[in-house]
């Protein structure tokens, strides 16, 4: 149970941290994530488990840092899964060469990197190669979705999850599907954006001015 609690924290806090910016003031573990950022308590569990250390760390002064606007490398993922799982098999794994070799050699044995072989190890990670990385883990813990949903990228992934086809063609959808927005937005000014709380009229208003 504890294993599981452990897994879940690494899972929610760094699959949702990437890109979110932080600002000053911090009195926990790491100087780059104050107290009013969104996931504070939830890396601050995380970091006295165990699961995470940080991207920096001086001796001397003490600081520490976390980096939550940096990018996040599958060999940084694999390192906080397998110390949030199975911490007693990474202590023993053979630790030469690269810094994350005894992570990636337990998150292999576990088969955590099905479908996602081709993805760099020290190249910055995918949401979907994520999400399946985040799928085995939950099987290999004894979780296993009731349902699955996704909006825009993450249909892919729920589609993954609920067994429609396997992780390389995931994996190769959603690269075919950034390829073609990418070719059909070529030359044209276009963009994107979320409402939340407009009522359906006014919103319509607006639409209505911006299309004049």
């Amino acid at each position: 149970r504890m294993q599981k609690k452990r897994a879940a924290a690494a899972l929610l806090t760094a699959a949702m941290i990437l890109g979110v910016p932080a600002q000053a003031g911090s009195r926990g573990a790491f100087s780059d994530v104050p107290e009013k950022h969104w996931a504070f308590a939830a890396i601050e569990q995380a970091y006295a488990d165990g699961v995470m250390t940080g991207t920096y760390y001086d001796a001397v002064t003490g600081v520490r840092q976390f980096s939550p606007e940096g990018s996040l490398s599958m060999a940084e993922w694999l390192s906080m899964l397998t110390r949030a799982c199975w911490p007693e098999e990474v202590a023993s794994a053979p630790s030469s060469g690269s810094w994350y070799a005894g992570a990636a050699a337990v998150a292999e044995h576990h088969g955590l990197l099905d479908g996602v072989e081709d993805v760099p190890l020290e190249g910055a990670l995918t949401r979907n190669a994520m999400a399946v990385v985040i799928r085995h883990v939950l099987e290999e813990q004894g979780v296993v979705p009731a349902a699955a949903a996704g909006l825009s990228l993450g249909e892919y992934s729920a589609l993954h999850a609920a067994g429609v086809f396997d992780a390389r063609t995931a994996v190769g959808l959603t690269a075919f599907r950034g390829r073609a927005m990418e070719e059909a937005a070529a030359g044209r000014e276009s963009a994107m954006m979320a409402v939340l709380g407009m009522g359906r009229e006014l919103l319509q208003a607006a639409c209505d001015e911006a299309a004049a």
